[in-house]
């Protein structure tokens, strides 16, 4: 599969500008990447809800009742894990980054 690099670093270089967004320029390198690819990705700023999750992984860990908890625990261990650039962001895929959102408004 060939892929247009002109349009990914456009696209790229799209993402750098937008005001609402403080990203490197290899997050945005990487979500630019993942659209050109089909994904879907998400920049979340892990070092500003490190805390929340935190304490919603210590909540979860108290009353795990199935699998599904313990899945959920292992995404929000990887979230904390992901490499983050000098913003202290993490690139994502959707269901971690929603995942990491759930945890901060019920941490």
């Amino acid at each position: 599969m060939k892929f247009n690099l002109a349009e990914i670093m456009r696209r790229a270089w799209e993402i750098k500008r937008d005001p609402r967004h403080v990203y490197s320029f290899g997050t945005c390198l990487k979500l630019a990447w993942a659209e050109a690819k089909g994904g879907k990705r998400y920049g979340v700023n892990v070092e500003l809800v490190r805390a929340q999750v935190t304490a919603y992984i210590v909540k979860l860990m108290r009353n795990i009742r199935d699998e599904h908890d313990v899945h959920k625990l292992e995404a929000l261990r990887a979230a904390l894990l992901a490499p983050i650039d000098r913003h202290g962001v993490a690139v994502l895929d959707g269901k971690t980054a929603g995942l990491v959102r759930y945890a901060v408004q019920h941490a």
